[in-house]
């Protein structure tokens, strides 16, 4: 499952969401400009403590350029047809 939310609302599902199983995330960062080395992945950094902070083991995290096959899952993308 893949969960999209914004940044500034972490804090208050924090608040209103109890754990009752360990959770795991991976972060996908989309952008061929991050594959560059001129910017680097702050976003993931950010959104890892903020994760961490709510009892959230972040175990991966990948960066795919803005092409198609890039943004197919990443763990069915290498897998034979």
């Amino acid at each position: 499952m893949i969960v999209v939310v914004p940044a500034g609302m972490l804090s208050a599902i924090a608040r209103n969401f109890i754990y009752t199983l360990p959770v795991n995330a991976e972060i996908i960062a989309v952008g061929s400009e991050m594959l560059t080395p001129h910017r680097q992945d702050t976003n993931s950094l950010y959104l890892t403590e903020k994760l961490n902070d709510m009892g959230v083991e972040v175990r991966f995290k990948s960066i795919v350029g803005d092409d198609l096959e890039g943004l197919m899952p990443p763990r069915t993308r290498d897998a034979p047809l």
